[in-house]
């Protein structure tokens, strides 16, 4: 009898396991993992773009491996589309990972597409600023006050921008390149790294700071520097990098507002063992932001 019940245990217990669905998947840079899905995938993209994670597409399978040791991982997230569902698990570096093959049954978090808005809000990025377009007439009255306010706020970016500049300006606006893991928030405003661009020489570093609280965001300075990374019995070391031009000079950022900050540098490079660190700090408060890229984003700029 008591076999029995330890039979029907293992049974219990095995069949609670496979069920469990999955919501991380492990990659290592030696060995590739398999997912292989019911239907076409029709999209897929890492959280770090192609920067550290390998995806191949082989007919309904997709192929996953790390282009970067463990040291340089950074734990991201990786979007995956087929016709009918939406996946979005997390995908961390592990020398031995749990499983090597996954069917999309296992996944967690599947989304029907039926659920999502065929046709979302168009937005219009004029000169830093993100507004809904005017095409959008539902709610007209009553966000009449925060379109006056996102105006304004056009017209003031647009005024910072020095003439020869407003091109090369606006063509960084254009762009939809962006790092998540470089970001931080602090009491309802983010501050994030986009993307670094190269022309001519320079370096064009592309911020955001999206403040989504009732109180103005005053900019006190911007300080960036270029650190060592912590290790045991090594001091860190930190070497101020200076900004050539600020395109468009920025003191504040105005509540339930988003503006793009750009700065200019001379070109440079870092390598493994250090990081460039953006640090910001607010004029009579207390939401300051320290923000670090690692040495295989700065080196990788996008050419304009």
């Amino acid at each position: 009898m008591m076999n029995k019940y330890y039979v029907l245990l293992f049974i219990f217990t095995s069949v609670l396991f496979y069920a469990q669905k999955v919501d991380t998947i492990e990659i290592n840079q030696f060995k590739t993992v398999q997912i292989i899905f019911n239907e076409e995938i029709t999209y897929v993209e890492a959280g770090t773009g192609d920067l550290q994670v390998k995806n191949k597409i082989v007919d309904n399978i997709l192929i996953l491996q790390s282009l970067v040791p463990q040291s340089d991982f950074i734990n991201t997230n990786l979007f995956i589309k087929t016709k009918t569902n939406v996946y979005n698990p997390m995908i961390k570096y592990n020398e031995l990972p749990k499983k090597s093959t996954l069917l999309e049954k296992d996944l967690k978090s599947a989304v029907n597409n039926s659920a999502i808005p065929a046709s979302p809000p168009v937005l219009n990025k004029t000169e830093g600023v993100e507004k809904t377009s005017k095409g959008n007439d539902s709610g007209k009255n009553k966000n009449s006050t925060s379109e006056v306010k996102t105006r304004t706020d056009e017209v003031n970016i647009y005024k910072t921008v020095a003439a020869n500049d407003k091109s090369l300006f606006y063509q960084i606006m254009d762009k939809n390149d962006i790092f998540k893991p470089s970001r931080q928030y602090a009491t309802d405003v983010w501050f994030r790294f986009f993307a670094h661009y190269i022309k001519d020489g320079k370096y064009y570093f592309k911020f955001q700071v999206e403040n989504n609280s009732d109180l103005d965001y005053n900019i006190d300075h911007i300080f960036f520097s270029i650190q060592t990374l912590k290790k045991r019995n090594v001091s860190e070391t930190q070497k101020e990098v200076n900004f050539t031009k600020f395109l468009n000079p920025t003191e504040v950022v105005p509540a339930k507002s988003k503006m793009f900050l750009v700065f200019e540098f001379n070109s440079f490079s870092i390598n493994k063992t250090e990081e460039f660190v953006i640090e910001t700090s607010e004029k009579n408060g207390a939401r300051n932001f320290v923000v670090g890229i690692p040495y295989f984003i700065i080196n990788k700029p996008i050419k304009l």
